[in-house]
Formats: structure tokens, C-alpha cells, sequence
């Protein structure tokens, strides 16, 4: 009894059956002793003995077996509450519990068959090793379907965006790459704490993939931009000079639109910073011809005060040609200002042409101080009524005079009289308008 308390008190058992079964071999030896005292042979007591020692050994055997399959129960218990905890899926959760029970339901078979105390520890220490490595296992392939799940929706992404075809198919084989290695990594031993670092990596690794190819295609569009621009800017007839500051300012713009780029973090700011480079070099274009617009209608309208300085206009009417030229300039300026395309600035350019053209085309026309011809006409008609009526009064008075009546040879006479006098009158007229 006392060595088999001894063992007892150095098992790994709880105290309370430790207890119980030091309880138990008092009470075996206890009836043992009730048969030794009865009238029993040697080889009877010999029995006795042997008997009670198996007894007390089937009581701890028994004991241990018990506490082994509470210990069972107890790592199913802790491992199921570790599954309801993480972040597995729910079936897989499911699953893996029945799983559990499995590995347990055949541990406690084991622990029912004829086992040392070192066996049992081992059906226990396998059991538990068993189903952490089934909890592991369920870890690695919920963390593949994860990687996948994060590979399909960033290939998805990558065909949504306007990347180029070669860019995306590029791109969709790197990632294949870096799930091939998250994967490698999932497969060694990792606690899953590592795990969801591999996943986490992954996805940086993956969206920092993703990014780079986005900023290195804004940065490719932005030098197509610029060439776009320059190209534009040399098939203009702006002077040389403007043309070189406007590449200039170009190169600038896109230098810094690239290190917006750089510092962009997601998609929408890249595109935007692309935007506002584009934007920034039309409006900048524009500008340049439009300043070039005005400058040429500046020349435009110079030359035209200079024509009308130099024609015979008395002074007040160059001051009032030259007046609506200055107003012709300032309305056309405005009109450029507010203009959002060459073709609109040409538009302007052109109608202004038309306007100017159209008010200095025939100078003399307008001079406010000239002489009209009209009262020259009919001082001349006047003028020939008179001369007419003399002539013809004296060929009357001479005819009567002669003792002639006034037949048709006289009215032939004073007709042709009356056309000569008018056509000289009204000639002499036209050759002096002309002089003055």
C-alpha cells in the first residue's frame, strides 16, 4: 500500500484523485486484511496478496486512464475554443471541430487498451500534436484561399484599369509570382500570428506591385503628353523664342508632375496629378497664342492708323477712324481672353481683320468736311435752264424780227441749243468738283 501511495504522490496526477485513489488502496488493503485474519493456507495468503496487488494496480491504471481522457477532453476543449476565436471561416471552423473529435475518439480508444503511464502520456502528447497540426493545417489552407482571394481581386482591379494590355498581363504574372512565394511560406512551420503577417506582406507587396506599375504608366502618358504638346508647339507659327520658353515650361511641368506621381498612394491621386499636368500644359498653350493673338492685332490695328495717318483725311475724321479702331482692338481682346481653343483665337483674329478692312477700305468715302456733288448738279441744271431760255428768248426775238413766224426749224435750233448749253454746263461742273 505505502509504495503504491508513493508512486501516487509522484504521478503528474491531479491532487484530488491522488486523493481519491490513496482512498481507494486504503480501502483494498483494508478487505485484504479481512481475508488474512480468516483461517486461510499459505499458498491462500499468497493469493490474497496477489490478488490485492492487482487490485491497487487496476486502480491506478484505471485512475490514470480516467485522468488521461479528462486531459483529452480538456486540449479538444481549449483547441475548439481556439477555432470559435480565430477568424477561420465558419465552415471550416465546423470541420475542424469534428475533426477534433475524431483525433479524440480514437485517442480514448487507445487510452482504454493496456497501457503504461509513459504510453499514456504519449497517446495524450500525440493527440495533441495531432490536432494542432490539423488546426495548423486548416490555418495554411484558409491562408492560401485568402492568397487567392487577394491575387483574383487584384488581377480584377488591374482589368478595370485603363493600364495598357502588355502592362496588365505583366503585372498579373508578378503577382502569380508573389502568391507562388506567399505560398512556400505558408507551407513551413508558422505560428499564425506568421501566417497573417505572410497574408499581410502579400497584399502590401502585392498593392506596392500594382502601384508601381500605375506610376510608371502615368509617368509614360505624362511623356507622351509632353511630346504631344511640344510637337503642337512647333507646328505653331508662335516666334521661336516663345516656342523654346513654352518647351521649357513644359519639361518643367511634367519634372513636377512625376514627383506628385511618386508620392502619389493610390490610383486617384495619380490620375490626378496626370490631369493637372495635361490641363495645366493647354491652358499654358493657349495662353502663349492668345498673348500672340493679341500682339498681332496690336500690329494689325498700328498698321491701319498708320494708313489712315497717311491718307488725305482731314484730322477730325482720322481722330474718329482711329477712335473706332481702338474700340474694335479692345472688344477683339476681350473676345480672345474668353476664346478656349486656337480655332476660336483665329476666329477672332480674322473677324477682326474683316472689321478693320471694312473701315478703312475706301478713305475718301469718308471725310466728314467734303464738298457732296449734288449741289453742284443742280447749280449746273440751273445754271443750263438759264442759258437755255436766253438763247431761246433771243432767236425768238431775232426770228420775229425778220418777219419769220417761229416754225419747226427754230425748235429744232433751240433744242439742240438747250442740250449743247447743258452738257457743257454740266461738264464744266464735273471738271471743277474734280479740282476742288
Amino acid at each position: 500500500a505505502q509504495n503504491a501511495k508513493d508512486e501516487i504522490d509522484a504521478s503528474d496526477l491531479p491532487d484530488d484523485v491522488k486523493e481519491d485513489l490513496k482512498d481507494k488502496i486504503d480501502e483494498i488493503i483494508g478487505g485484504a486484511k479481512d481475508e488474512v485474519n480468516g483461517e486461510l493456507t499459505k499458498e491462500e495468503l499468497d493469493r490474497v496478496i496477489e490478488d490485492t496487488k492487482n487490485e491497487i494496480e487496476d486502480a491506478v491504471q484505471n485512475a490514470e486512464k480516467d485522468d488521461a481522457k479528462s486531459e483529452l477532453d480538456e486540449i479538444a476543449q481549449n483547441a475548439k475554443e481556439e477555432i470559435d476565436a480565430s477568424d477561420l471561416p465558419d465552415d471550416v471552423k465546423e470541420d475542424l471541430k469534428d475533426k477534433i473529435d475524431e483525433i479524440i475518439g480514437g485517442a480514448k480508444d487507445e487510452v482504454n487498451g493496456e497501457l503504461t503511464k509513459e504510453e499514456l502520456d504519449q497517446v495524450i502528447e500525440d493527440a495533441k500534436n495531432e490536432i494542432e497540426d490539423a488546426v495548423q493545417n486548416a490555418g495554411k489552407d484558409d491562408a492560401k484561399s485568402e492568397l487567392d482571394e487577394v491575387a483574383q481581386n487584384a488581377k480584377d482591379e488591374i482589368d478595370a484599369s485603363d493600364l495598357p494590355d502588355d502592362v496588365k498581363e505583366d503585372l498579373k504574372d508578378k503577382i502569380d509570382e508573389i502568391i507562388g512565394g506567399a505560398k512556400d511560406e505558408v507551407n513551413g512551420e508558422l505560428t499564425k500570428e506568421e501566417l497573417d503577417q505572410v497574408i499581410e506582406d502579400t497584399k502590401n507587396e502585392i498593392e506596392d506591385a500594382v502601384q508601381n506599375a500605375e506610376k510608371d504608366d502615368a509617368k509614360t502618358e505624362l511623356d507622351e503628353i509632353a511630346q504631344n504638346a511640344k510637337d503642337e508647339v512647333d507646328a505653331s507659327d508662335l516666334p521661336d523664342d516663345v516656342k523654346e520658353d513654352l518647351k521649357d515650361k513644359i519639361d518643367e511641368i511634367i519634372g513636377g508632375a512625376k514627383d506628385e506621381v511618386d508620392g502619389s498612394i493610390d490610383f486617384d491621386d495619380v490620375d490626378q496629378s496626370v490631369e493637372d499636368a495635361r490641363q495645366e500644359i493647354e491652358d499654358m498653350i493657349l495662353n502663349a497664342e492668345k498673348d500672340e493673338a493679341k500682339s498681332d492685332l496690336d500690329e494689325i490695328v498700328q498698321n491701319a492708323k498708320d494708313e489712315i495717318d497717311s491718307s488725305e483725311l482731314s484730322d477730325e475724321g482720322k481722330t474718329e477712324l482711329k477712335g473706332k479702331l481702338d474700340e474694335i482692338l479692345t472688344s477683339k481682346k476681350e473676345e480672345i481672353g474668353i476664346a478656349m481653343t486656337p480655332e476660336e483665337i483665329e476666329e477672332v483674329l480674322n473677324s477682326a481683320r474683316d472689321e478693320i478692312a471694312a473701315l478703312t477700305g475706301n478713305l475718301t468715302e469718308v471725310q466728314p468736311d467734303a464738298i457732296p456733288l449734288w449741289p453742284w448738279l443742280i447749280a449746273a441744271g440751273v445754271i443750263s435752264a438759264a442759258l437755255s431760255a436766253i438763247f431761246a428768248w433771243r432767236h425768238v426775238k431775232s426770228v420775229r424780227a425778220k418777219g419769220r413766224t417761229i416754225g419747226a426749224k427754230s425748235i429744232v435750233t433751240i433744242a439742240v441749243a438747250t442740250i449743247l448749253i447743258f452738257v457743257v454746263v454740266i461738264g464744266i461742273t464735273f471738271l471743277i468738283f474734280a479740282m476742288i
